[in-house]
């Protein structure tokens, strides 16, 4: 298998064998000295075209450059191939995209590259019968022009169309046009998104688009969420409204981020089955009053303090005020100290002057910042009857 870092490393180890700088190299190739730079760190790999000058600069093989037979007999098969005609083969196929490949002195590479004398005897026979496979471009597809790898793969797809795989392409996407790539995969048969994970980066939003909602495709959750990020908002919320069947929050919470709140509330409110209020928790801060407001009154969700206080900051007041004097006890009225912020001075000083004064008045003067100044009053007046001047003294400064 071709080994990038590998002929990298061995790029850098014949040059300085050869007491030569990375200048010297390049002015040897006639290319830049980034270049050179970039084949000894593994960024890019020398053309095809350039192996014969470069094999020959350095006194090695091309077998030895490579540093593999697999890679080295796959490029002797490619320059045995006829390349007359540039365009890509496209008959009997619907790949329509069309390249021009660049001029390059492919037909006499074979010649003096060190090494390629070495090959067997055979060897041209072999290449001139043995179709190139998909693996062996993917081998190879660093040292290839794009037109190239464009054309192998055209002929591939033309040979077995309907055995070609997303996973085939995963390998050759950095190298290949990406106009040319969503050409190709749209053309792919594909049955899971997961299969386009590898590859979603590479694909234009209308492609995705066209290949999430063929009527083969099947989503999961997983899948939305590896193209969430690549997909417009309203596209996302079709394709779980119409490929998704969510009836628990669980379900739902990995999509929040992805989905608009009107897509939010229409699968709380039309699709899940919400039985406490601590399922509704996690879910608030996306959803808006009204579809709040609707699942707490559209049935008596079991609560206590702390599942209303955790919803408090997302419910509208006149729902809070509801749910808070229905489901909480005044033996309670410690708790009601953390609620009282989010509640209405009219609610508070109902629920104050039902407790006792004088087993509660710790708390009570707690509440006292929340209460109207009718009910202080009254309060103080029990407070005074009862003889409570501690107590008194300490709702006074509220007074």
């Amino acid at each position: 298998m071709f080994n990038t870092m590998k002929t990298a490393r061995k790029i850098k180890e014949a040059r300085i064998a050869q007491n030569m700088t990375q200048m010297n190299l390049a002015d040897a190739m006639e290319v830049s000295y980034q270049a050179v730079s970039n084949w000894e760190r593994g960024n890019s790999m020398p053309d095809i075209s350039k192996l014969e000058q470069l094999c020959g600069i350095l006194h090695i093989t091309l077998e030895e450059l490579l540093g593999s037979d697999d890679a080295t007999r796959t490029l002797h098969k490619i320059i045995s191939v006829d390349t007359a005609d540039s365009a890509p083969i496209t008959p009997a196929c619907d790949v329509t995209h069309t390249v021009n490949l660049p001029e390059a002195a492919n037909s006499h590479i074979a010649e003096d590259i060190p090494g390629m004398e070495s090959a067997d005897n055979d060897l041209d026979t072999i290449c001139s019968t043995a179709p190139i496979t998909i693996e062996e471009i993917q081998t190879v597809a660093p040292l290839l022009p794009p037109a190239r790898i464009e054309k192998l793969v055209d002929e591939k797809f033309c040979e077995n169309g309907n055995g070609f795989r997303p996973k085939d392409l995963v390998p050759l996407a950095p190298y290949l046009d990406d106009e040319y790539l969503n050409l190709l995969i749209k053309e792919l048969h594909v049955n899971r998104l997961c299969e386009l994970n590898d590859l979603v980066f590479y694909l234009s939003e209308d492609v995705l688009e066209t290949i999430v909602f063929q009527d083969n495709i099947k989503v999961e959750t997983e899948d939305i969420l590896t193209i969430g990020p690549y997909l417009s908002e309203d596209t996302l919320d079709r394709l779980v409204m119409e490929k998704l069947h969510i009836d628990k929050v669980s379900d739902l919470l990995p999509l929040t981020n992805y989905l608009s709140e009107d897509t939010l509330t229409t699968l709380v409110t039309d699709h899940l089955q919400i039985d406490t209020l601590y399922e509704l928790i996690p879910l608030a801060s996306y959803l808006s009053e009204e579809c709040l407001d609707t699942m707490i009154q559209r049935a008596e969700l079991p609560g206590d303090m702390d599942g209303i206080l955790a919803l408090a900051p997302y419910l509208a007041d006149d729902t809070l005020d509801k749910l808070a004097t229905n489901k909480l006890h005044m033996n309670i009225l410690p708790k009601w100290v953390s609620l009282a912020p989010y509640l209405n001075e009219d609610t508070l000083d109902k629920i104050v002057l039902q407790a006792d004064p004088h087993k509660h008045m710790n708390h009570i003067h707690e509440l006292a910042p929340y209460l109207s100044h009718d009910t202080l009053k009254q309060l103080a007046h029990h407070l005074i009857q009862a003889k409570n001047l501690d107590a008194l003294k300490n709702l006074a400064p509220y007074l």
